[in-house]
């Protein structure tokens, strides 16, 4: 009995080791990438996510086909249908839960993460088209870090939420910039245009995708574990580098770092607006500053001295 189990779960422990070993290495590996490559970083990460959901597919096909009683793809599945092996059927049975949970999971993510992202962050917190004067001449700004990054002006739009808060959105749709009237009212001209150029870089750099992406993956690919740590490290990753990006476009690295230490400051927050900064791409969400593994936000420490640090 226990030969007969072993031998039909195999595979899926396989691909659980398989994932969760993949994921593993490239975490210990990336210690030997230069901290500042963060494209081929963001692609080592991404790659064992993508890696671990094609291993459970590859394992997958029979054992759907054989719990809908369509004929299983492989002989190793007809011992389901002994009535004296009924008890391996459950392990067949758990997978699928597993897959089609996790599936159904990372729809949603990858849903509401990049497709309803910015109708979210509009229903969720009021905001609404900024106006020129709203804006007090920052619009230009904004236009002329646009025309250096070679990209169109994203719609601006603005909450009255009186806690400095700045997120983006280049998803699905038009990308479009969130500012609250506290990020106004709290940081300098030169603070505000630099914490754009941030978001403008998330922007272009396709972060939404890329985090979006991950996310999904990670969900989809639940049996590995590791990955749940892969995800949140290749988020800190894409924010250091929309930090280094977006001081180069708005010529402002200094501004950027003082609008860091200030939001930090300000930060309170509560459970929404934590969800808020993980599931889009923010300047500073609350609890940024931490060191956790499974923080989505770099420590503020460190983003003000790559920020400050001689390139």
């Amino acid at each position: 009995m226990l030969d007969s189990v072993a031998g039909f779960a195999a595979p899926y422990v396989t691909v659980a080791l398989a994932g969760t070993g993949m994921s593993a290495l490239v975490l210990a590996g990336l210690r030997l990438v230069e901290s500042r490559d963060y494209r081929t970083r963001t692609l080592m990460m991404f790659s064992p996510l993508a890696g671990s959901l094609l291993l459970g597919l590859a394992v997958s096909p029979s054992c759907f086909a054989h719990w809908l009683q369509v004929g299983a793809a492989d002989a190793l599945h007809l011992i389901c249908s002994d009535p004296g092996y009924a008890y391996i059927r459950s392990i067949c049975g758990s997978w699928v839960t597993l897959m089609c949970a996790s599936f159904l999971a990372a729809g949603a993510v990858v849903t509401l993460g990049y497709f309803l992202g910015g109708r979210a962050l509009r229903t969720w917190y009021g905001y609404r088209r900024a106006s020129d004067d709203d804006l007090g001449g920052l619009r230009e700004g904004i236009a002329e870090m646009c025309e250096a990054a070679g990209m169109g002006v994203p719609v601006v739009y603005l909450s009255g939420s009186g806690r400095p808060t700045v997120f983006s959105h280049g998803g699905h749709g038009e990308p479009g910039i969130y500012l609250s009237v506290g990020l106004l009212e709290s940081l300098s001209r030169d603070e505000v245009l630099a914490s754009v150029g941030h978001e403008l870089a998330h922007i272009r750099n396709r972060d939404t995708l890329w985090v979006s992406a991950a996310s999904g993956l990670k969900v989809a690919s639940a049996f590995n574990l590791a990955g749940f740590l892969l995800e949140p490290a290749l988020s800190r990753d894409r924010e250091y580098l929309a930090d280094a990006d977006g001081a180069k476009l708005s010529g402002r690295p200094y501004a950027l770092a003082s609008a860091l230490v200030k939001m930090a400051a300000a930060a309170g927050g509560g459970a929404g607006e934590a969800v808020l900064g993980g599931l889009f791409m923010g300047l500073f969400a609350p609890g940024a500053g931490g060191r956790g593994l499974l923080s989505r936000h770099p420590p503020l420490g460190e983003r003000v001295r790559r920020l400050l640090e001689p390139v």
